[in-house]
């Protein structure tokens, strides 16, 4: 599970350069649906295998998208809340997940029941990736002032002189206070 976690990291962080990262979610997220309803079945080492295979490729896959499609639109300058509450949320699962796998086996002797209920989910946020709208929708709108901020009446955070996406990178090709390089809003060609 471990090495297919890796390779879909790569292999989707490769795509992501390539596809619209909406679609190739769906994709990712419909593999990892695939092997949940596999292993929910699987009677055997071959299908229990390949079961994780495909769970590791699309946790690995789901891990690179998160990132990605937050900073396409939401742009970067509430990125580390958003993604930490995205962290969050993973936490949270990998807390109440098990107990509630436990409680299923208690009460039904078996993992199936439950086991098809998450491959369905996830199989649905796969397909509300497919809803998710370009990210040029997102381009023109006006962006609101950093939460917990203290940010001026022009947007800007003290002590930024006037440029609240202000970020200390070399050379960005359109300035670092343009709203579409600073914010990560691009639409894929």
């Amino acid at each position: 599970m471990g090495v297919a976690s890796l390779l879909g990291r790569l292999a989707t962080g490769w795509l992501l350069d390539r596809f619209f990262a909406p679609r190739l979610g769906f994709c990712v997220l419909a593999v990892a649906a695939l092997g949940i309803f596999i292993l929910s079945s699987a009677h055997s080492l071959f299908m229990g295998s390949l079961a994780a295979i495909l769970v590791g490729f699309g946790m690995g896959g789901e891990a690179d998208m998160t990132p990605y499609i937050l900073s396409r639109y939401f742009g970067l300058r509430s990125f580390s809340m958003l993604y930490g509450f995205t962290w969050t949320g993973y936490a949270i699962a990998g807390a109440i997940g098990p107990v509630l796998m436990g409680r299923a086996f208690d009460t039904t002797a078996s993992y199936q029941a439950l086991a098809v209920k998450l491959s369905v989910l996830t199989l649905f946020a796969a397909g509300l990736m497919l809803v998710m709208p370009s990210y040029s929708a997102y381009a023109g709108r006006p962006l609101p002032p950093p939460p917990f901020s203290g940010s001026g009446p022009d947007g800007s955070a003290p002590g930024r002189a006037g440029c609240p996406d202000a970020v200390s990178l070399p050379a960005a090709p359109a300035g670092p206070c343009s709203r579409g390089a600073a914010s990560g809003v691009h639409e894929q060609g």
